[in-house]
């Protein structure tokens, strides 16, 4: 058995943009050339990866799903292992992009930066639809595409020298989770096929109406963001700090042109929809796969990619939109870019589909970590958690806890688990900031349990830490050092991995400095791979919901075993398609416990319907 590592090059009529499915699957799409090396030696370049002395049973490493895929579709390989690489830097929280990987573990990367020039040429159709052919073009272009190829493959090949050893732990912990979610990548999500494009389509028109009437008005495009502003800063008594969303919808005026420039141009800020588009560009067969990945969270939980399926605006479609869509001559009562907006998810769509949502999965399994045992025993109960929690706050009896009470009683068990402080929770309370400290103090001294474990978790980290060779428990969660990580082992057995974890002095978020646990993570705004700070919350917030992504692959698992075929799975929910008289069948299925988790109160609620909402 040979080890092959392999990077391909191609091109396409297709943008990548419509999903490596759609991409590798396409008939204009071709493979323009390979660069492959053995475990050690120079790397070669090769027609097709056919063309070498590959045979059954050989290795193939490769970088996410693109390799794999347009091997398989474009190619006649004997049966090869293919292994993805990027599992391995993404289950020890490194970055999951090559080249930010590579820097992540300080290898050279001496990436062509006539990368994008060679492929806008080469890769992208003129146009009149034709390619330029690679042979036609300048020796240098040819040799320059060649080490652009060659240097992912060396990029790739050091990557896996680095991180090898940690193949044992994928195999017996994660890679069961790899596959399901590959299977569930397989199946795609089913959308409206037929009314997709119709919606886009009358989206098209309503933002050529609107910005033609925005020229007429201001000069400008809708999309000139700083100008626009300025036109605004113009005609309003203050001044706007940005052009988000948030700031654009507290702007108060009687002028009801300002008023239209403004909903115009929240209209064509709308990112929601952008998603309508993404849907129409990459369904294949009224359908979009290849959509989530497996660990692409640092605690383990998956991620969407191409349609952003993780952050789907909450709510059900208006009454009548999808029925209104269908009747071309149909006239809608508002901005139909704010109709579909809310109406998005209602755009996945099967014959019929079976949606359980766990509840609560994080409240119920921080609880059973922390040995909370009212709380426990409260969710095993089914008792209404929520209004207890309002009843404390608010000193009233469950008959006076409205809706209003409510929301505070679940913000103080959601919020207040991971040590949030007052300040903490005003993203979640909002306009209700003010009760902020008050809902801390009150959970607190309720949940002591909860309070405790966070010093818990806190301490035998930081044991674990400064006395490596030893393992430190806080409940079932284990912390001990493993080179230069950090791990906590869950119940399951799988690990959270903090790199370079030490104890240094950190400025806390109130000016303090005092000695922190400290380690390196991609900032997910900024992608930059840097040091942060850890403290009894957050690894509360970590292993919580690293316990809750293995209930939940478990539960996708016990699905499957019970013959349904998991398409999607947003935060807490899991879908599936099957008949109405499964869907007790698929929630008892999600919420049969592994044997680690025995004594967790886990729930979860489910309805029936041809179209997802919330």
């Amino acid at each position: 058995m040979t080890t092959w590592f392999a990077d391909y090059e191609s091109r396409s009529l297709l943008d990548i943009d419509v999903g490596t499915y759609r991409y590798t699957r396409d008939p204009s799409t071709e493979i323009l050339f390979v660069t492959y090396a053995q475990a050690g030696g120079s790397v070669e370049i090769a027609a097709r990866l056919g063309d070498v002395a590959i045979t059954e049973g050989d290795v193939l490493v490769h970088w996410g799903s693109f390799d794999r895929l347009l091997a398989r579709a474009k190619e006649q390989l004997p049966d090869v292992k293919w292994f993805d690489c990027s599992v391995l830097a993404r289950m020890v929280g490194r970055p999951g992009k090559l080249s930010q990987c590579a820097k992540s573990l300080d290898l050279e990367t001496l990436k062509s930066a006539a990368g994008t020039r060679l492929i806008n040429k080469y890769s992208k159709p003129r146009a009149d639809g034709t390619f330029l052919e690679l042979s036609e073009g300048p020796i240098d272009d040819i040799l320059d595409f060649e080490d652009y190829g060659k240097q992912d493959t060396l990029v790739l090949r050091a990557i896996f020298m680095k991180l090898r050893h940690l193949i044992p732990h994928w195999k017996e912990h994660q890679q069961w989770i790899y596959k399901l979610v590959d299977r569930m990548n397989r199946t795609g999500v089913p959308v409206d096929e037929e009314l997709i494009p119709l919606a886009t389509a009358l989206l098209d028109s309503e933002r050529a109406r609107e910005a033609s009437w925005f020229e007429r008005t201001t000069g400008l495009k809708p999309t000139q963001r700083e100008k626009v502003r300025d036109w605004l800063n113009e005609r309003l008594e203050c001044t706007l700090p940005n052009m988000q969303k948030e700031t654009l919808e507290l702007v108060e005026t009687e002028d009801p042109t300002i008023q239209k420039v403004i909903k115009v141009r929240l209209g064509a800020s709308l990112a929601s929809v952008s998603k309508l588009y993404t849907m129409e560009a990459a369904m294949v067969g009224g359908r979009v796969y290849e959509c989530f990945v497996d660990h692409g969270a640092h605690t383990g939980r998956l991620i969407s990619l191409l349609v952003q399926f993780q952050n789907l605006k909450k709510g059900k479609a208006p009454e009548g939109y999808f029925e209104g869509l269908e009747k071309l001559n149909y006239t809608f009562a508002a901005p139909f870019s704010e109709l579909t907006s809310q109406a998005l998810r209602g755009f996945i769509k099967g014959d019929l589909l079976l949606i359980a949502d766990y509840n609560a999965i994080e409240a119920r399994g921080g609880a059973w970590l922390a040995g909370e045992k009212k709380l426990i025993d409260a969710f095993a109960k089914n008792l209404p958690v929520y209004k207890y929690m309002a009843m404390d706050i608010f000193r009233c009896l469950e008959m006076d806890v409205d809706e209003f009470r409510r929301f505070i009683g679940k913000t103080a068990v959601l919020g207040c688990q991971y040590q949030a402080s007052g300040r903490g929770l005003e993203p979640m309370l909002k306009e209700h900031a003010h009760m902020g400290d008050k809902v801390v103090e009150i959970y607190r001294r309720t949940f002591l349990e909860i309070v405790a474990y966070w010093g818990r978790l806190e301490r035998a980290a930081e044991n674990a830490i400064t006395r490596p060779g030893k393992v430190y428990r806080a409940g079932v969660i284990e912390f001990e050092m493993w080179g230069d990580y950090l791990v906590a082992r869950l119940p399951s057995g799988r690990c959270i991995y903090y790199y370079g974890a030490d104890i240094r002095d950190w400025e806390k978020p109130w000016g303090e400095m005092s000695p922190s646990i400290t380690h390196m993570h991609q900032n997910s705004k900024t992608k930059q791979w840097e040091r942060t700070s850890a403290y009894g919350g957050r690894l509360m917030e970590n292993v919580t919901q690293g316990m809750s992504a293995d209930l939940m692959y478990h539960g996708m698992s016990n699905a499957e075993d019970a013959g349904f075929r998991p398409f999607i799975s947003v935060h807490d929910e899991v879908g599936v398609e099957g008949k109405e008289n499964q869907l007790d069948e698929f929630i008892e299925a999600l919420c049969d416990l592994p044997t680690w988790a025995e004594g967790l109160p886990i729930a979860a609620e489910g309805y029936v319907s041809d179209r997802y909402r919330k």
